[in-house]
């Protein structure tokens, strides 16, 4: 009887397991937010940051997208278009052009398009600076060839871990000292304005989950910022 007990406990924890992790595998997975006709858009192009990986539970509501969306008023609806582990560039383990996401942030012709690609680009198995640079220009152009406003997001700093390893094998100072770069000058080529996480973020470990993912205090602050820099760049009816 005992022993009947404990295979009955053991399946049963094993089962539970298992739809854990479907479940995980379910969340973690890009969504195409559907557009709602009626209302103008403000579309996000990213990774897992964006996506909103930190706060998977919760992310259509903890995520800084669909809380930058609160802030811009009931007019607005603001797309997650972010997949997590994507890269700007053709060569990285993950390409974001790789998939349909791209040619659908453009087919809805969105007012304004925020891209935020990199960090991923950062890892040493991904990182090549000709490729990233030519992969953000041509997505950038497409972007802007909609006649939208672009702008291009600095990505956040990643924070080591307490044995000082930062997670995911992302590389701070390929981001801070070649990413970065990069992303000005692309910027700046094209007339285009810029929203700097990270230096908003640089001093701020208490953003993070895992040193790389916002938690649902970072993701507020970091929607707080992005509104206030719209809010900065444009008037009030220049938003939307």
């Amino acid at each position: 009887m005992k022993r009947r007990r404990a295979a009955l406990i053991t399946a049963a924890a094993t089962a539970a397991i298992a739809a854990a992790g479907g479940a995980t595998w379910y969340l973690s997975q890009p969504r195409k937010d559907k557009p709602n006709p009626k209302k103008r858009y403000l579309a996000c192009i990213g990774d897992s940051i964006t996506f909103g990986a930190g706060v998977m539970l919760a992310r259509k509501q903890q995520a800084w997208p669909y809380l930058l969306e609160k802030l811009l008023g009931v007019d607005c609806q603001v797309l997650n278009y972010g997949i997590s582990g994507a890269t700007a560039s053709d060569e990285g383990d993950k390409p974001y052009r790789s998939t349909d996401f791209l040619d659908t942030a453009l087919s809805v012709h969105a007012d304004t398009y925020l891209f935020m690609l990199g960090t991923n680009d950062s890892k040493p198995y991904n990182w090549n600076p000709e490729q990233y640079e030519k992969a953000v220009c041509e997505i950038l152009d497409e972007l802007k060839a909609t006649g939208a406003r672009v702008i291009v997001m600095l990505p956040p700093k990643a924070f080591p871990n307490k044995r000082g390893k930062i997670a995911f094998d992302i590389d701070d100072s390929v981001i801070r000292e070649q990413v970065l770069p990069i992303l000005n000058r692309v910027a700046e080529d094209r007339n285009l304005s810029v929203i700097d996480l990270y230096t908003f973020t640089e001093s701020h470990p208490d953003y993070f989950v895992d040193g790389v993912h916002p938690n649902a205090g970072g993701n507020r602050k970091i929607a707080s910022y992005v509104f206030t820099r719209l809010r900065d760049l444009w008037d009030d009816s220049a938003i939307f």
